[in-house]
């Protein structure tokens, strides 16, 4: 049936009653929608999950309903997926894939199986579902939300080496494939734990990410500053991590002021890099400015520890009075007892080495 996909019976409700529909070969829905009207895809999808338990979908069953298009097999789908009946979700939604005629539509089915997958033993369907969201959607929060979720999969799965296998081979091949590139970063980064071959794609990733690009921070949107902003960040994240602390420093100090919401965090960080390459007076000048940068206020997490790592890094610096105020925001801007008590341990430090100091 050229242009249709099939799935198994159905229930429809229509005028107080319940009719049970079938068709050997397939019944159409325009048929449905001709016979039994007012009977509509809303009800359809309504009557599918009330009534899943009686007349399970199963996508090989003798007896099966077509769809005329995409979005009417997605409006079965995601009427299952409401109902987490995620088993009974796929065979509408893999028809919605067949039958769609864009990659706008593909990317929208794709997001619907994502949690379908997710429930299935086989892995390589979530990958290529992850993989065509990351590699098509113009969404930078979606395609970093999908990385994330995906590697979190693989790594559950026991997976990770599968795929840096598979994206390390792709790379032999199209070396300029910038989802590949940003995957491999990402692996590398979080789950193995590689400083050198992570810096080596993030370096790679920046140049890719350039081409045709403004370069002049002063031409930029405030949203391509915070895209670049949060790339080099990442760079130079993995600089500290492989004992790069200069390149860290200077890197850090360089965006700092590109990006008031990450102003006070890169700044702190460049001081860290500063006091671990052994420059104790640059990293105070560092500090300094980041107590009077733009206050980091993204999250209270991120808050809590900006100001326990300032506060340690003072108590580096022999500067005990100059933690304290850090540290008591920093256990007031957290609600998880371990950080509570760690922190209030290095108050009082900071408060017993601050009083024979007191005038």
């Amino acid at each position: 049936m050229a242009g249709k996909s099939l799935v198994s019976p159905i229930w429809l409700t229509a005028d107080r009653g319940f009719f049970f529909l079938f068709s050997h070969p397939a019944l159409p829905m325009h048929s449905i929608r001709s016979h039994l009207l007012p009977a509509s895809l809303a009800i359809l999808a309504f009557t599918l999950v009330s009534f899943s338990e009686q007349t399970p979908v199963h996508a090989d069953d003798d007896v099966a309903v077509a769809f005329d298009s995409a979005d009417e097999a997605m409006g079965v789908g995601a009427a299952y997926l409401r109902a987490k009946k995620y088993d009974l979700a796929r065979p509408p939604l893999e028809a919605a894939l067949e039958l769609s005629t864009s990659e706008a539509e593909r990317l929208k089915v794709y997001e619907m199986l994502l949690p379908v997958y997710r429930q299935i033993p086989e892995f390589e369907p979530f990958r290529d579902a992850a993989e065509f969201i990351i590699e098509k959607s113009d969404k930078a929060y979606q395609r970093s939300m999908t990385r994330r979720s995906f590697i979190s999969f693989a790594y559950n799965r026991g997976q990770i080496d599968e795929l840096v296998e598979r994206y390390e081979e792709k790379l032999t091949k199209e070396p300029n494939d910038e989802p590949t590139v940003y995957l491999l970063a990402e692996i590398y980064s979080n789950m193995r734990r590689d400083p050198k071959r992570t810096i080596e794609l993030l370096e790679q990733l920046q140049k890719l990410q350039s081409k045709g690009q403004v370069s002049d921070p002063d031409s930029m949107s405030a949203s391509e500053k915070q895209r670049m902003v949060l790339a080099k960040s990442n760079l130079a994240r993995e600089y500290l991590r492989g004992d790069a602390y200069r390149k860290a420093a200077k890197l850090y100090e360089a965006i700092a002021p590109l990006d008031p919401t990450t102003q006070a965090w890169n700044l702190k960080e460049a001081a860290i890099a500063w006091m671990k390459e052994g420059n104790p007076s640059k990293a105070l000048k560092l500090a300094e400015r980041a107590e009077v940068a733009p206050a980091e206020a993204r999250n209270d997490q991120l808050t809590h520890f900006f100001h326990r790592h300032l506060g340690d890094l003072f108590m580096k610096l022999a500067l005990p009075a100059k933690a304290i105020p850090h540290y008591e925001i920093a256990i007031e801007k957290t609600t998880i007892a371990g950080y509570k008590k760690d922190t209030a341990q290095s108050l009082r430090e900071a408060q017993q080495a601050a009083e024979p100091n007191k005038s």
